[in-house]
This record gives structure tokens, sequence and C-alpha cells, in this order.
């Protein structure tokens, strides 16, 4: 097998699209990206003793890294029936409030095969 088929496609720093349900989408960018580790590593940075943290510290500065970095956009997404805006703000609200769709994004950036050009897909 070529090596060139593990290269990461243009998505991996401009982020792709992913449908959640029929009107519901994310665009979210690889784990890869050299934004996001610059973001990762900006936002940790900002917390020398990060691993000695409690632990919800950690999730709220996780959250703040998923939120600005890996979580681009949204469309019609909802909050008891009322669509949210997708702002920097909402995003890390979202992402600190519920941590099950923070991990839900966070496997979608992780995922190399859903940034590579040559992967076909659904």
């Amino acid at each position: 097998m070529d090596l060139t088929a593990f290269q990461l496609s243009n998505e991996a720093e401009e982020g792709r699209w992913f449908s959640m349900d029929e009107k519901t989408r994310v665009k979210v960018r690889s784990d890869d990206s050299e934004n996001y580790q610059k973001i990762l590593r900006n936002t940790i940075d900002a917390y020398p003793n990060f691993r000695k943290l409690p632990r919800n510290t950690q999730g709220r500065v996780m959250s703040k890294a998923v939120a600005t970095g890996l979580l681009i956009e949204w469309e019609h997404l909802e909050e008891n029936g009322n669509e949210i805006e997708c702002t920097t703000e909402e995003k890390i609200r979202i992402c600190e409030n519920y941590p099950s769709f923070r991990r839900y994004v966070q496997e979608l950036a992780s995922a190399a095969g859903n940034f590579r050009d040559n992967v076909e897909r659904d």
C-alpha cells in the first residue's frame, strides 16, 4: 500500500460537514489539523499543571479547545426545541454542558478516514 493514501485532505484544516439527522449537521476539522493543535497547545499551556487539575476543570479546558479548535459550525442544532445560534460562546457552553456532544465531535475529528481524499464515504 502506498503511504500517500494516508495523507489528509484540505478538509482536515477547513472542516467537513457531518449530518446528525435529516436537518442538523456539524462542521468539524481533524484533530490532526495544525490549527487545532495550536489551539489545544495554547489552551492547555494556560494551565501549567493541567494534568493535576480536578477532572471537571480539565473537562472545561478541553471543552474550550474542542469548541474553538474542532467545532467550526453547525446548522439547525436545537436545545429544548429552540435553535441555537452558532457563536464561540455557544460552542463553548454546549461542549461544557453536553459532554456526550463534545465526545461526538472529538470522535468525528479523530477518525482519520473522515479526512482522506481517497476514502469512500456514505
